[in-house]
């Protein structure tokens, strides 16, 4: 309770409540607000509750003549709207599909791989160029290609004397290739046809002449390595390419096709 040295102040009861804390929450409302109470808490006595009774609007006589003249504005008959025009737009860009997109990849790529084919080319025949004595050898000098074993056995002899090996080397090494394989077998082919190689194997298995023992093996290998693509290869790669070469001479120019034919009769 209010003591008597208590200093008194002219107040404005804004809400009111019983319980202390709940009036102490409205504190800090009150300073942004000038109306407290709810319908609800609004615990004053009836002579501080202020009515509400609304907003009487004299309305003059102007107004009523613009009223008039507004009903009779929109009661009259609305004039046509204009019809409007419409733009036709462009058709929508054509995206290509995943497959022609895929498609021109690959025709690209086609591209790229003939020029380095062809750049591959020109320093193929730099390299050779270089490599290549005055006077060419002459193919028809050592039968080329080998067609039988005795014609295998008379180049063995020739290829005795040195000289008559380095002109082979020579020769068989201006067949090129562009891969190690392309070259074994261009080289290969250059040296005997399908009907000697069919006659003749690696190791000699079977009595047949043995290849790795010839002279020619070691011609063949000299004119690998003078292809400036394959010059860095081994021994050993270059004689597994030849192995393989021998042992499908059987199925070359139509071989497979007749073994099959004589399989079904």
């Amino acid at each position: 309770m209010p003591g008597a040295d208590w200093t008194r102040f002219r107040v404005r009861v804004m809400y009111s409540h019983d319980v202390y804390e709940i009036a102490c929450a409205k504190l800090l409302e009150a300073t942004v607000t000038s109306d407290l109470n709810t319908e609800d808490e609004d615990n004053r006595p009836e002579y501080m509750k202020r009515k509400n009774r609304g907003c009487k609007r004299i309305i003059s006589s102007s107004e009523e003549e613009e009223e008039e003249e507004e009903q009779g504005r929109t009661a009259a008959p609305r004039a046509p709207t204009k019809k409007r025009s419409y733009t036709t737009l462009a058709p929508a860009p054509c995206i290509p599909s995943l497959g022609a997109i895929a498609k021109e990849i690959l025709i690209q790529l086609d591209s790229i791989r003939e020029q380095q084919l062809l750049i591959l080319v020109q320093l193929q025949k730099i390299s050779s160029s270089q490599a290549v004595p005055d006077v060419t050898p002459d193919p028809t000098h050592f039968g080329l290609p080998l067609s039988t074993i005795e014609e295998l056995q008379h180049l063995e002899e020739t290829l005795k004397n040195p000289e008559e090996k380095k002109n082979l080397t020579v020769l068989l090494g201006m067949v090129g290739g562009m891969t190690l394989k392309d070259t074994v077998g261009r080289v290969l082919k250059r040296a005997m046809n399908t009907s000697l190689a069919r006659l003749i194997n690696w190791s000699g298995a079977n009595r047949k002449p043995a290849f790795k023992g010839l002279i020619l093996k070691c011609v063949v290998l000299d004119a690998v390595r003078r292809n400036a693509l394959t010059k860095d290869s081994t021994e050993k790669e270059i004689e597994l390419l030849i192995t393989r070469w021998l042992q499908l001479a059987s199925d070359r120019d139509g071989g497979r096709s007749q073994r099959a034919n004589r399989q079904t009769t």
